[in-house]
């Protein structure tokens, strides 16, 4: 299957920005890629003001319209979240290719890993909710639904084309997930005694591999964004006699679309009936400060204030600089490698201490 060639766009306001706005950029490109695409060129515009018709300026839009010609691009994806459906339409209009928000792509990506019931009833409902906003009177302005990055999940089908009609799936949806829903608190009440505790991280911070470690039974694992979408509730017993519940979540992202905060609420509420959750960090990322800010500020959004011991995987990967850096930093933090299973029973002896 050929690749989407993609043009990335990035915008700041000041030029302080720049370092934080090619980082970001850098993740979408990895994004991206996650979905299929290829990216072929990208740009970081500096400008104080989205312009409420194209985002940017004309000066702007006809550079990118002759890189996208002579890169035979496929689809430019700005690294905002919300495009409004007016400025999808007038871009894709000038550009004559398709135009895709951060959000979309991190969409697709969910509607690509989706693999249970719920996960699936949860990316739809966050899809439907990204595209409502886009209708325009008997049609919507996703004039390139043909394939390809940002038309997965309902979209393929095309039958979303009238409001009410998503309305009407919205709410069908909203059902299935309460009844998710229900048998969730049904497993939550017969676990009211246990000890439990929830691993949260930024994505690909190896949540589903400790998980996996310590409670000695094979999840799904593999090194790429959003592996798991799925909640996974083991046992570990930490010593002879202590046993705790320990849950794998979906992993967080910087900008992660409020769309798919709300779909996944019950699965991020598997934080909120923890004991503890483990904050795991990927310590061979340069850029640790803004994933821990992100999952941070995300616990804080779901609106969880119980007991966090950061956590720093992948020590076999991380240059021993940023290390002695990190430590200084974190002196509580534990560190470890799941791949070389070193610095396990220190995770253990942290999470002994509930008992």
């Amino acid at each position: 299957m050929k690749k989407e060639k993609i043009i990335l766009v990035g915008l700041i306001g000041t030029s302080n920005e720049k370092t934080a706005a090619e980082y970001s950029i850098s993740e979408l490109s990895e994004l991206v890629k996650t979905t299929g695409g290829d990216v072929v060129s990208s740009f970081i515009i500096k400008k104080m003001s989205i312009d409420p018709a194209h985002i940017i300026g004309s000066g702007w839009l006809e550079t990118i319209k002759k890189e996208a010609e002579d890169k035979s691009a496929d689809a430019v994806v700005f690294d905002i979240n919300n495009i409004k459906a007016v400025q999808y339409n007038n871009i894709e209009k000038y550009l004559d290719i398709k135009v895709l928000s951060r959000c979309d792509v991190i969409l697709d990506i969910f509607a690509l890993r989706a693999s249970s019931a719920e996960a699936k009833i949860q990316v739809e409902l966050a899809q439907l909710n990204n595209m409502l906003p886009r209708i325009r009177g008997k049609g919507m302005v996703l004039s390139r639904l043909g394939g390809g990055i940002g038309t997965r999940g309902p979209g393929e089908t095309k039958l979303e084309t009238d409001r009410r009609h998503i309305q009407r799936k919205i709410h069908k949806l909203n059902e299935s997930l309460k009844a998710i829903e229900k048998t969730r608190s049904l497993k939550r009440k017969s676990r009211e005694n246990a000890v439990k505790v929830a691993v949260a991280g930024y994505t690909n911070a190896g949540k589903s591999s400790l998980v996996s470690l310590l409670s000695k039974k094979n999840l799904f694992i593999e090194n790429r964004l959003f592996a798991t979408l799925d909640s996974f509730t083991r046992e570990v017993y930490i010593s002879d006699d202590r046993k705790v519940l320990l849950t794998d979540t979906v992993g967080f992202i910087r900008n992660l679309p409020a769309t798919l905060v709300k779909a996944f609420r019950s699965t991020f509420e598997e934080i909120l009936f923890s004991d503890m959750v483990i904050h795991l960090i990927d310590s061979s990322n340069p850029n640790y400060s803004e994933c821990i800010k992100t999952v941070d500020d995300e616990l804080a959004e779901i609106g969880y204030t119980g007991k966090v011991i950061k956590v720093f995987n992948k020590t076999d990967l991380a240059d021993s600089e940023l290390l002695h850096k990190i430590s200084l930093e974190f002196p509580d933090a534990v560190f470890c490698s799941v791949k070389e299973k070193t610095g396990i029973d220190a995770v253990k002896t942290m999470i002994s201490a509930l008992f």
